[in-house]
């Protein structure tokens, strides 16, 4: 029985620190400085999804915010020196999108089609997947072995000395 109340607690604390599957906390200095009350505050790029972005309410203690994910309007993607909505070019994001020549190109077929550096961690590449319309895709973030990190001109995890990728 013990156990059983261990383990729902255990969900339950995941649960309050998780928004759609994302682990984000709002930043306790922010809420007291602005109490979120300017129209740009508490406004939080999503750490990955350019299409989105996170929103903190405050909580009733006035320190303290749960994250919302909101979605930008269908083609925009998040500014967040504007902390709004923008056309992609206009986007701040730093993530990688799939290039839609190489789907075209290999549609990702082959065991060494559509694998691209992750540039935010050495230690996993990015593998996009073909979206149904044929033409665009999904990166997905894949994890290296332990110890190894990507090379991206044999599109392998390799030994650090020999990895592309150096952070």
């Amino acid at each position: 029985m013990l156990n059983l109340f261990i383990i729902l607690f255990s969900i339950i604390l995941y649960c309050q620190s998780t928004v759609n599957g994302l682990d984000f906390e709002c930043p306790t200095k922010d809420i007291i400085e602005t109490k979120c009350l300017g129209p740009s505050d508490c406004l939080y790029a999503h750490p990955y999804r350019c299409d989105q972005f996170v929103l903190c309410l405050i909580n009733k203690d006035g320190k303290t915010g749960r994250p919302v994910v909101k979605t930008c309007p269908q083609g925009l993607e998040w500014n967040d020196n504007t902390k709004s909505c923008d056309w992609p070019q206009s986007s701040t994001c730093r993530q990688l999108r799939c290039p839609v020549w190489d789907i075209i190109r290999t549609k990702c077929l082959g065991p060494k089609d559509c694998l691209y550096t992750n540039w935010l961690n050495c230690n996993t590449y990015i593998q996009c997947t073909v979206n149904p319309d044929g033409r665009t895709g999904r990166p997905v973030v894949m994890p290296c072995p332990a110890g190894l990190k990507w090379n991206n001109r044999n599109k392998v995890c390799d030994r650090p000395e020999r990895a592309t990728c150096r952070h």
